[in-house]
């Protein structure tokens, strides 16, 4: 076995342990029985059986490590919609892993990895904090949905604007420049125009600070035509980031069919979502061709749903709810 593990690192609610379970799983499909993993999932209310639910069935060279994290280290950042607080425990991650770890990877649950993420791990950061892949749905930070006040921030607006859910962290880097303090200062004092939450205040605190990852590191699978634009190769991780995920919608894509076949493969073994009509609807729009005409009126709509449900995290606020994947990042 090679003495030097993977580091990975992850946050949940009740609402994501299976989705999890699922993410962890693709990991272990694909890596080489000679080559270690050390999970940290950073976690809010969830139960000791539900822990043991998610490692139910990964191998012995897997092993998953659970932190509690207390939601009011995060307490004034903006929320809205239905996303979470636990979103923002990647900010916690520097002070909650072990002092003596120092590079992990972050994985957000809703995406499955389609190979061996050791290459991932060995990525050359070029002395940055972090690597990322450029989002495809806002690409700059002056597109709509990035940061509005980046010129008060001192930030050029054609500068890239990356995806947070696939990150890996030079936690020395990260602890020494406050780079997760900087974000969530950031996060509270500019709350009310916060569009993609903990992923903005990143993109501010990170903003000299990251490289770029290959596009086939973190490929959302919710932006029409995907599969034709150019990526460098076959995806490495699927990110389901749009409004369908596949623990609550139904599709006949083989990204779904793939999901599940990794969801039997843990103690969720079987689970479906349930088929009502509006689902059936929601799906028939997201993969319908009419999508790709009105696509960019989303983000205008992702605006409004962000100011007329916005709010601070409160000191006890975790949704534990099972998922309904509205929240479109």
């Amino acid at each position: 076995m090679h003495q030097d593990p993977i580091i990975i690192a992850c946050g949940t609610d009740a609402g994501y342990v299976m989705p999890l379970a699922v993410m962890l799983r693709s990991v272990a499909e694909h890596l080489r029985d000679d080559r270690r993993v050390t999970c940290y999932v950073l976690y809010a209310g969830v139960t000791e059986s539900d822990r043991a639910r998610v490692t139910e069935g990964l191998p012995a060279h897997f092993e998953v490590k659970w932190i509690a994290a207390d939601p009011s280290r995060v307490r004034g950042v903006p929320v809205w919609g239905r996303m979470p607080v636990t979103t923002y425990f990647k900010l916690l991650v520097p002070d909650l892993l072990p002092a003596d770890e120092t590079r992990a990877i972050w994985l957000d649950c809703d995406m499955l990895v389609t190979r061996d993420i050791t290459s991932l791990w060995r990525f050359d950061l070029n002395g940055r904090a972090a690597a990322a892949a450029q989002d495809q749905v806002v690409p700059l930070v002056s597109s709509r949905g990035g940061i509005s006040v980046w010129n008060e921030v001192g930030i050029p607006g054609e500068a890239k604007y990356f995806n947070a859910g696939v990150m890996v962290i030079d936690l020395v880097k990260w602890r020494t420049k406050g780079i997760a303090s900087r974000a969530l200062d950031y996060l509270r004092r500019n709350a009310r125009s916060v569009m993609f939450w903990d992923q903005e205040g990143l993109n501010v605190s990170l903003a000299s600070e990251w490289t770029e990852l290959p596009r086939t590191w973190n490929v959302n699978v919710s932006v029409p035509g995907w599969r034709n634009a150019p990526r460098g190769g076959a995806p490495s991780i699927l990110h389901f980031a749009g409004m369908l995920k596949p623990w609550s919608y139904r599709t006949t894509d083989p990204e779904w069919s793939l999901y599940n076949q990794y969801l039997d493969h843990t103690a969720w073994a079987g689970l479906r979502p349930e088929q009502t009509a509006l689902r059936k609807l929601i799906s028939f729009y997201e993969r319908s061709g009419i999508r790709r005409v009105t696509h960019s009126l989303e983000t205008i709509a992702v605006g409004f749903a962000r100011r007329f449900s916005l709010r601070g995290a409160g000191r006890s606020e975790v949704h534990v709810r099972a998922p309904m994947g509205l929240e479109s990042r």
